[in-house]
């Protein structure tokens, strides 16, 4: 198998892993599983935002045409992106929420609530981050929508954004 280090089914996945921190092999999710739930959320957000190009979702064969990355969208590439690490976060959160236990018995205590707190806080901020970036992305802010990814970005798409207006502001 040939890998194409500039389509989506390479570049989306290395997007997500990173909003998840899941970048360290083994991965706890499988590459064709981190694929399929991308194909999966770009079906999700399609309806959801009028993207300027329009995308073929494939679910059972796992395409996504044309491929967003070869066109440079950004906003797409990242909504997408993000979107999955909110469904991979929640299903974390909702494993957490069932394993988290405190017991405390004869001064002894085992508290198993911390990893559900702080995986919960990073599900809401990711939550939170999905909603102001397709806000920026109706508002045609992508500068805005590469902000709230800078810190994950594992590549530099360029882009010629010199339409978009600076002066939007949120929060």
């Amino acid at each position: 198998m040939t890998i194409n280090a500039t389509t989506w089914d390479f570049v989306m996945p290395l997007i997500v892993r990173s909003l998840v921190n899941d970048l360290v092999e083994p991965y706890t999710y499988g590459e064709e599983k981190v694929q399929q739930l991308i194909v999966t959320c770009a079906q999700l957000v399609k309806p959801e935002l009028d993207f300027n190009q329009v995308y073929n979702i494939d679910i059972p064969n796992m395409t996504i045409t044309p491929d967003p990355i070869t066109n440079y969208d950004d906003g797409f590439t990242n909504l997408v992106s993000m979107k999955a690490a909110t469904l991979i976060l929640q299903g974390e959160v909702k494993n957490l929420a069932a394993n988290s236990i405190r017991v405390t018995d004869a001064g002894a205590t085992i508290d198993m609530t911390d990893a559900f707190r702080a995986t919960k806080a990073l599900y809401e901020q990711m939550l939170d981050d999905y909603a102001r970036a397709k806000i920026a992305y109706v508002c045609g802010n992508q500068n805005y929508l590469k902000a709230i990814l800078s810190p994950y970005t594992v590549f530099y798409f360029s882009y010629n954004y010199t339409n978009i207006p600076n002066n939007i502001m949120f929060g």
